[in-house]
């Protein structure tokens, strides 16, 4: 519901207080000037989530977004999420301005998770909106030793901020140079891990996603592919 009106979502969370719990900000850094990690604080079991799900936050009056937590810890109730803040939406208005002591409502996280032990390898893409997800995922792929790589196009500004977040194993485009571009995609060496099944996970730009799922279909038969897009442009609420 990336819009409704405010006496709908005032009553919303009312009624459902136990599915939209208090949080409060104890820690906002920057990554880059355009990437921020902020850690809220709650009851425990606000922050039990698998890899993959979201929260959604109430970001004004009559607008929610979609987030994707970056860590958590079950044990302190502390949850973190990397925010790609920019322009002049609601969300990026938000998250630019949360302080510590702020408090907001955001919902218990959902959705299916995308990790699996028993999978021995994975592939990502993405983009800025991309790098809590793949936060979230690096500490399991370490601990548990799945083969992975990421593939990131980013803006210039933000070329260090998977070296900040202290990912390995990624390589970084320039953005809009290659995630749109099938031939580009196609001439790449990334294709699946030899002798392992790949998963990919792919999320991002809505345009960005579609092509390398169609790539990916071509030039691994054999790979599982999770997606999900995260913003378009011109289009608000995704």
């Amino acid at each position: 519901m990336p819009r409704i009106a405010k006496w709908l979502g005032d009553t919303i969370e009312n009624l459902l207080d136990s599915k939209f719990p208090l949080l409060t900000v104890i820690d906002v850094r920057n990554i880059t000037d355009s990437i921020k990690r902020i850690t809220f604080q709650g009851e425990p079991e606000v922050s039990a989530f698998s890899i993959g799900s979201a929260v959604l936050i109430r970001v004004s009056d009559t607008e929610y977004r979609n987030y994707t937590p970056s860590a958590y810890d079950a044990v302190k109730g502390v949850m973190e999420i990397i925010v790609h803040v920019h322009g002049s939406g609601p969300g990026s208005k938000l998250m630019n301005h949360l302080r510590p002591g702020d408090v907001l409502r955001t919902s218990i996280p959902r959705g299916i998770g995308w990790y699996r032990e028993t999978v021995p390898a994975y592939i990502l893409w993405g983009d800025e909106t991309s790098l809590g997800l793949a936060y979230s995922y690096h500490s399991r792929f370490v601990q548990q030793g799945n083969a992975f790589h990421y593939y990131f196009e980013l803006n210039e500004e933000n070329r260090e901020a998977p070296a900040h977040l202290g990912l390995s194993n990624y390589t970084v485009f320039k953005k809009g140079t290659v995630f749109n571009n099938p031939a580009l995609l196609n001439e790449l060496p990334v294709w699946g891990f030899p002798e392992n099944e790949t998963t990919y996970v792919v999320t991002g730009n809505v345009k960005a996603v579609q092509t390398i799922r169609k790539v990916i279909k071509t030039m691994d038969k054999k790979g599982r592919i999770l997606s999900k897009g995260f913003w378009l442009e011109g289009k608000t609420g995704l």
